[in-house]
């Protein structure tokens, strides 16, 4: 099970104020060693692996493309099964950290996700571990469009966010945890006006006290079929926690997987 931040009950903490760029160096130790601790087990990796490989299977994929890839924890997993892997991330360290844990051979590039251009075509492509949602409107709707370019004709693209719905019904405003010899304080904030969940990390340790914000896009359903959709994008599944199927009125999950093929795709998916 994952290991879930205790709720505190101190005052709400101010996050108006979030790094334009935050995401440029946001994932650090601090971020990845939560990161470890809260949803990196065996059980939940080979639970999202095994989601990952049912779609992989019944789309004959066997080219991917891992954006905001992080740590590896998908990408490398993916390629030991035989799939041939490219893994995409911003950030130098954390893809030093991927390629040091890998025993395959997964094909690491540092680069912005936006900025990424390839002559290579994907037969699927993975958003995975709440990596949508950084940017603007715009700048993401951009994004599903290049990722429309990048696949195949028949080529897939699977998105794993927060339930938006399920994550206001049960909003925390305040979580903490102790790690080891780190203290973390998450505070956050919910802003309804441009519906962005803003979070401040206070990580308390000998070193002292240190502080990252970051801001990320909360999208309803809806919301991101008709993104999808302007991508020329066909929503052929959607599951809740990665098992559930029946979402329509179901709002008993945490997380929303939206399976997503580009239009003129031959795959029936059942």
């Amino acid at each position: 099970m994952t290991n879930q931040p205790i709720v505190c009950s101190f005052p709400k903490h101010n996050t108006d104020t979030i790094k334009e760029n935050w995401y440029e160096d946001y994932f650090n130790d601090d971020y990845w060693n939560l990161v470890y601790y809260s949803c990196s087990s065996i059980e939940i990796t080979e639970n999202e692996l095994s989601f990952i490989t049912s779609i992989l299977e019944e789309s004959n994929a066997s080219t991917v493309l891992d954006l905001f890839c992080g740590i590896g924890r998908h990408a490398n997993r993916l390629s030991e099964e035989g799939y041939i892997v490219t893994g995409l991330d911003i950030d130098p360290n954390t893809i030093k950290i991927a390629e040091s844990s890998s025993e395959s051979h997964v094909d690491y590039i540092v680069s912005d996700a936006r900025d990424f251009t390839t002559n290579n075509k994907y037969d699927c492509c993975l958003l995975m571990q709440t990596s949508f949602g950084y940017f603007s409107d715009i700048e993401n709707q951009k994004l599903i469009s290049k990722i429309y370019s990048l696949l195949n004709e028949n080529g897939i693209l699977i998105i794993d966010i927060p339930n938006r719905d399920n994550m206001l019904k049960n909003f925390r405003y305040r979580d903490w945890v102790t790690i080891d010899d780190k203290t973390y304080v998450i505070s956050h904030q919910f802003d309804y006006i441009n519906s962005r969940r803003n979070t401040a990390m206070k990580v308390i340790d000998k070193q002292g006290q240190r502080e990252q914000t970051h801001s990320i896009r909360m999208y309803s359903i809806s919301e991101m079929i008709a993104i999808l959709e302007n991508s020329n994008f066909v929503v052929q599944k959607l599951f809740g926690d990665f098992t559930i199927s029946n979402v329509r009125f179901n709002n008993d999950y945490r997380r929303l997987q939206l399976v997503a093929q580009k239009v003129g795709g031959v795959f029936d998916f059942k």
